[in-house]
């Protein structure tokens, strides 16, 4: 009997206090924040991330604007490539292919900027400079020639940015001598 009534005061007393923390310890409205505290101690730099690669950006295959037939003398045209940026110029690595009709049954050939062609008759140089945004393409006919010559009928730009070569896709290759289908194969450009 003892235990039980000892039982009994604990209950009593235990009960309501109980129920008065739990009815009054929580309210329905949340108080104001207080203020944030001061900033923290600046971490521990992390390890050095991996070389990143960037998107090779192709232009679509678009027509030449030079005269046919062409004048003795330099002629150019200038075209948009909006993502011709500063650090594309200064970082990054440009290639401009020309594709010439070769034979009346479609045929053509692909040449990567600057070249030169020569018809036996006329030697024509064809570059490209690059300024913010835009290429400019450029053919040079040093002399006039009784020779009737084909010009390149389309174009094609093709942007890589700075490190983009080392994509563990092997060793380091030189584009600037590699051919469209080459350059075309190594970044997966489709036409």
């Amino acid at each position: 009997m003892k235990q039980r009534f000892k039982y009994l005061i604990k209950s009593c007393v235990l009960l309501p206090l109980c129920c008065s923390v739990i009815l009054t310890g929580c309210s329905g409205e949340d108080g104001m924040d207080g203020a944030d505290g001061p900033q923290g101690e600046q971490g521990l730099p992390g390890p050095v991330g991996e070389t990143g690669v960037g998107t090779v950006i192709y232009s679509d295959w678009f027509p030449t604007q030079f005269p046919d037939p062409l004048p003795v003398g330099t002629s150019s045209f200038t075209v948009n490539a909006p993502s011709l940026s500063q650090r594309m110029i200064d970082e990054g690595i440009v290639l401009v292919f020309a594709k010439l009709e070769t034979e009346s049954d479609g045929t053509f050939a692909l040449w990567q900027l600057p070249f030169e062609l020569d018809s036996g008759f006329v030697v024509r140089e064809y570059q490209f400079s690059m300024a913010l945004n835009e290429l400019t393409i450029s053919v040079n006919r040093p002399a006039p020639g009784t020779a009737s010559f084909l010009l390149a009928e389309e174009y094609r730009y093709v942007l890589i940015p700075g490190g983009t070569e080392n994509s563990g896709k092997g060793a380091n290759k030189d584009l600037n001598t590699m051919t469209y289908e080459e350059v075309a194969a190594y970044f997966d450009i489709q036409d």
